[in-house]
């Protein structure tokens, strides 16, 4: 995809507010990026890897998956709570894409939240609510380096 096709599939997928941020940027360069070069480019955390999903679903012809990966804030709000989980702080927005993220990158803590989310992605998987490919998913890596569906 040339950089004009980017800015269009951005109109396409939601995600126009990103489109000054990404001026220029083709799809061979949007498939090498990870999460923090999005935030180097100016874009949060719960943007960057949202598009990082929407890119690998798109690059790899496979629907956005059910559950965990495609809940928005709102929904990853509501299962902590039940959880009894606490939180992120408000002001981190972290939708679905996001909490995996970030569980994964700093799994090695091993903490309770990071084991509520492995579990939950593992039970999605088995119960087949989420493709197994999205236990893997994350925007810690480019998506050219993950695992194809």
């Amino acid at each position: 995809m040339s950089a004009g096709d980017i800015q269009s599939w951005l109109e396409t997928v939601g995600l126009g507010r990103l489109q000054e941020f990404l001026r220029g940027v083709d799809g061979d360069t949007l498939l090498s990026l990870n999460v923090g070069d999005m935030q180097q480019y100016g874009i949060i955390f719960s943007d960057g890897c949202w598009l990082l999903l929407l890119a690998y679903v798109t690059e790899h012809c496979v629907a956005v998956p059910h559950g965990l990966l495609s809940w928005d804030v709102e929904g990853v709000l509501e299962w902590l709570t039940e959880l009894g989980v606490p939180a992120p702080p408000p002001e981190a927005r972290l939708n679905g894409a996001a909490l995996v993220t970030l569980v994964m990158i700093e799994s090695a803590a091993g903490d309770s939240l990071s084991e509520h989310v492995f579990m939950e992605m593992r039970r999605q998987v088995k119960e087949e609510i989420a493709p197994k490919w999205a236990a893997r998913w994350t925007a810690a890596k480019a998506v050219r380096n993950l695992p194809k569906p």
